[in-house]
């Protein structure tokens, strides 16, 4: 359960469901110390709390295909949802002249046909469309940086992913995501695109993975997950 303004979004009524079934189990698992406050802020108790972080199935051999890295940023997610904040990634990334790729699921025909028309006016911007996991991988495998700069967000999966294929990371501070990197990993203010770009800035002066980080699987592995 990610830290939602419930008010704000009129979920008064899902939170109450929610109070009333994580009383009633006997154990409540959450991805993050995050997810966990959110739950202890809606006054479910504190012994029922279990943290599992989530696992990754990939094998180290996608992770080390060679794959010459490029200084671009990679996004990949739900591409017209508002909260993935896909509008202030492409202003921060137009502010570095810092070339951009974008793939995901577009459901919106209007967003899709603005971004058609930001990609035509901006030589730096691409899209890919939807990837299957080969390509998805590939991807990267070859960007610098992947940057989730989501307005809210649960733990954010595919950064994990982007950060055992070699990328650098830049994640929103709105995330129980944070938690999974160690403290390797630069957290941006989703609201301003000033740190969006500095925090991207920032990643693209770290040294520059040749392949993937294979050992961090120890971390982030289906298996190391599913003993915690």
């Amino acid at each position: 359960m990610a830290r939602l303004p419930f008010e704000r979004l009129g979920l008064e009524q899902r939170h109450r469901v929610l109070y009333r079934h994580c009383n009633a189990c006997h154990a409540v698992l959450v991805r993050s110390q995050l997810e966990a406050r959110s739950l202890l802020d809606l006054g479910i108790e504190p012994g029922k709390l279990q943290t599992v972080r989530l696992g990754i199935n990939v094998g180290a051999n996608q992770l080390n295909i060679p794959t010459p890295r490029k200084r671009q940023v990679f996004h990949m997610s739900h591409l017209d949802q508002p909260r993935k904040n896909v509008r202030g990634l492409i202003l921060a990334c137009r502010k570095l002249d810092i070339p951009l790729v974008l793939a995901g699921k577009i459901s919106d025909p209007r967003f899709g046909r603005w971004l058609e028309q930001e990609c035509n006016e901006n030589s730096g911007l691409s899209y890919l469309g939807t990837l299957d996991e080969e390509s998805k991988w590939e991807q990267m495998r070859k960007a610098a940086v992947f940057a989730l700069p989501s307005l809210s967000e649960g733990v954010g999966l595919v950064a994990l992913e982007a950060y055992l294929a070699g990328a650098n990371v830049v994640m929103t501070e709105r995330s129980g995501g944070t938690e999974y990197f160690d403290g390797d990993v630069e957290i941006c203010d989703p609201a301003s695109v000033t740190d969006i770009a500095s925090c991207i800035a920032k990643a693209t002066t770290k040294p520059a993975q040749t392949g993937g980080r294979a050992g961090a699987l120890d971390r982030f592995s289906a298996h190391v997950s599913g003993k915690r």
